[in-house]
């Protein structure tokens, strides 16, 4: 069974139905049942990205701090 996704693979092919060796990037594939959606693969892929998120948000945040305390001087 195949996966696809990052960083953990949440879309697999369903072995009953699925063609062998294929997973399908289109989300119609996952409402025909061609391919599954394994749910706590995808909510730890999700809570990677959202930390990936506010992490890039923080930087940003004292970038600019930095920026303007430095022009301010």
């Amino acid at each position: 069974m195949l996966a696809y996704a990052f960083p953990l693979p949440f879309i697999a092919g369903n072995q009953g139905v699925s063609p062998v060796g294929s997973v399908g990037r289109d989300p119609l594939w996952l409402v025909a049942g061609e391919d599954l959606l394994l749910w706590p693969r995808l909510g730890l892929s999700g809570a990677f990205w959202l930390l990936v998120a506010l992490a890039g948000r923080l930087m940003w945040r004292r970038w600019r701090r930095r920026a303007k305390g430095e022009r301010g001087s």
